[in-house]
């Protein structure tokens, strides 16, 4: 949401996107992200232009996302994460699917503003951003 929506650390996740070789994220984060910029713009009672800005920008990123599709084997990973970290399930399956990436590109950092996410992914040894 911070890429879509002006909060206090919306500068710097989007200096932190535009310094990234690609983006990268589960399935799930196309609607995952729709779904949370919807309802932060109905708690706001946004004005219609900042609703379809907000929406138009969402959607043009991602276009840009490279996809982990959630298959059976991510979701075994995703709930064995789960149960290993105590995580809410999209968070394991954005984990898992961080941990896929790296099997196929280097230096990959998962960005997250959840704490419980951040220690997961610490712990399996990924990079996290914010630090």
């Amino acid at each position: 949401m911070k890429l879509f929506l002006p909060e206090p650390e919306s500068g710097e996740v989007d200096l932190f996107i535009r310094g990234a070789a690609f983006a990268a994220g589960s399935r799930v984060l196309a609607t995952e992200s729709r779904s949370a910029i919807a309802r932060q713009l109905s708690r706001m009672n946004a004005p219609t232009a900042v609703v379809e800005r907000s929406r138009a920008r969402c959607r043009d990123w991602l276009r840009t996302v490279l996809f982990v599709e959630l298959d059976a084997e991510l979701a075994s990973d995703a709930g064995a994460l789960a149960e290993r970290h105590l995580l809410r399930s999209l968070d394991a399956i954005h984990l898992a699917s961080a941990l896929r990436l790296t099997r196929s590109a280097a230096d990959v950092v998962m960005g997250t503003f959840d704490l419980a996410l951040r220690d997961a992914a610490r712990a399996e040894s990924l990079a996290v951003f914010p630090a």
